[in-house]
């Protein structure tokens, strides 16, 4: 009987006294996967298709690209 109840008992004033700190750091850790997550997801998402029409269009307006390479970009991301 001791034998069943002494492990339990032990177990259940390990949880009462440390259990705010195995709470926070779950809590910590999970927020740190989410911070990875996120990153990981903006850093493979890239930019979006609007923000490179508009990179494509400042260097047109700037002379760098001409219209046949605008259109063609242009072309290429649309696709």
């Amino acid at each position: 009987m001791f034998i069943i109840i002494i492990p339990w008992l032990g177990v259940l004033c390990y949880l009462l006294v440390r259990g705010k700190d195995m709470q926070m750091r779950s809590l910590h850790s999970f927020a740190h996967s989410e911070d990875i997550r996120r990153a990981y997801i903006k850093e493979v998402a890239g930019s979006s298709l609007a923000d490179e029409k508009s990179k494509l269009a400042e260097l047109k307006n700037q002379g760098i690209l001409t219209d046949a390479e605008f259109e063609a970009q242009k072309v290429r991301l649309l696709s």
